[in-house]
């Protein structure tokens, strides 16, 4: 939990500093053990998604631009999700876009975060910066964004769904 809490604190890193890439070490995408993804609406909240290898999760929001679900959801995930999200990711992504800022960019602005951490304790993110109305997110962290929350979907909707009764 404590590491996961490291991760936490390079979003903050990020945002606060201004700056775009925060890096202690990168390891190969196999020996990940923590992503986050963080999404910013306009400066306000509207995603979080923290997932970990050994099923821990932490996630408010949808993804969609106009999400008012706010609430914070914390538990663990017995599905094989991370795997699946892991696969997905690329280190390259890191030279190609850790400070990704769409030019001209139209609608209401957003500022998409991703961190990793990996098992040696190494941290990396990025920060991308576009519009909704506009070319908006590279296709592959498009997907990768997509993929996150639809992989964690049915959990999270499964916690909507105890806190209602």
């Amino acid at each position: 939990m404590a590491r996961m809490m490291t991760i936490i604190g390079i979003v903050l890193v990020i945002t606060m500093a201004s700056t775009y890439l925060y890096a202690k070490k990168q390891s190969g995408v196999q020996n990940i053990k923590a992503i986050l993804i963080k999404l910013d609406v306009e400066d306000k909240p509207n995603m979080f998604l923290l997932l970990a290898a050994d099923g821990s999760i932490n996630r408010f929001g949808t993804g969609a631009i106009e999400n008012t679900d706010k609430d914070m959801y914390i538990g663990t995930i017995k599905e094989p999700v991370f795997n699946e999200l892991q696969s997905r990711f690329n280190n390259s992504w890191f030279e190609k876009y850790r400070a990704f800022i769409e030019e001209n960019r139209k609608g209401k602005q957003c500022k998409l975060i991703i961190a990793v951490q990996n098992a040696d304790g190494g941290e990396a993110g990025m920060q991308l910066l576009y519009g909704t109305d506009s070319v908006g997110l590279p296709t592959e962290i498009k997907e990768f964004t997509q993929t996150a929350v639809s992989l964690t979907n049915p959990w999270y909707t499964r916690q909507q769904e105890m806190v209602k009764k």
